[in-house]
């Protein structure tokens, strides 16, 4: 024997459509809730200027928790959508951001999106 697992296997959190994004990660805290915060950073730091935010789930209800936005009760699979305008790095010209995820395992995800 391999010793090898033969159950299911779950993907891995996908991104179905990226534009005005630098990089991303999603992070998993556990199993105890059923919850996706999302995070907006630029430059290192929190990115404060996000206008005509729109976020859409699958499923869950809108939830923040301290500058961490989201949604829980989440059942998975999910997907996520995320719009928004911010500023481009040099603070000079508004950039469109477009986020759209899908994560199939069930736990607590944070998010962390960077412009």
């Amino acid at each position: 024997m391999d010793d090898k697992y033969a159950g299911p296997v779950i993907p891995k959190p996908s991104v179905t459509h990226k534009d005005g994004v630098d990089r991303y990660s999603f992070q998993k805290n556990g199993e105890l809730r059923k919850r996706v915060l999302i995070n907006f950073y630029q430059n290192g730091m929190r990115n404060t200027v996000l206008n005509n935010l729109l976020l859409s789930s699958s499923s869950g209800y809108e939830t923040t928790l301290g500058i961490s936005t989201g949604y829980d009760e989440v059942t998975f699979p999910v997907t996520i959508k995320i719009s928004y305008t911010t500023l481009n790095k040099l603070n000079s010209m508004p950039v469109s951001v477009r986020f759209e995820f899908e994560i199939s395992e069930p736990g607590d995800w944070v998010v962390d999106i960077h412009n």
